[in-house]
């Protein structure tokens, strides 16, 4: 009994965490204004991971806007990208929240939002797992 309680609390701490992030991203979208935002830098790093190369992405993006100076945002990711989201010099499509300052584009969003998905659909396998077990 005690399997089963503990996967059903891990999964609806999941479940909760996924919608907390996804409710996040979906406020930033209905808040911000659609922009095309240029790529600085692709923000590439070398993974940490014991025999595993490759490289993990956090772009930083800039708005020229016509009525001031030059916004740049670097996208603090709480997982950064496995794979390269965008090439630095590119113009990408994004969203820009003039009261946060926050930029980012919409490849970055679906790909959040596909993640946290994938994490409320194991959260579910979890809790009907964990039922099965009680």
């Amino acid at each position: 009994m005690a399997k089963g309680g503990t996967a059903i609390l891990l999964s609806i701490g999941l479940i909760g965490m996924a919608m907390f992030v996804l409710f996040d991203d979906h406020a930033f979208r209905n808040e911000s204004e659609s922009v095309t935002l240029l790529v600085l830098d692709e923000g590439k790093k070398r993974n940490a991971r014991p025999g595993g190369g490759g490289f993990s992405y956090s772009p930083k993006f800039t708005l020229n806007s016509e009525d001031g100076p030059q916004v740049e945002y670097t996208h603090h990711l709480l997982f950064w990208l496995g794979s390269k989201p965008h090439e630095a010099g590119e113009s990408v499509a994004g969203f820009h929240n003039e009261s946060t300052g926050k930029l980012t584009s919409e490849e970055i969003l679906d790909r959040n939002r596909y993640v946290w998905f994938t994490v409320i659909f194991f959260g579910i396998v979890g809790i009907i797992r964990g039922m099965r077990t009680l």
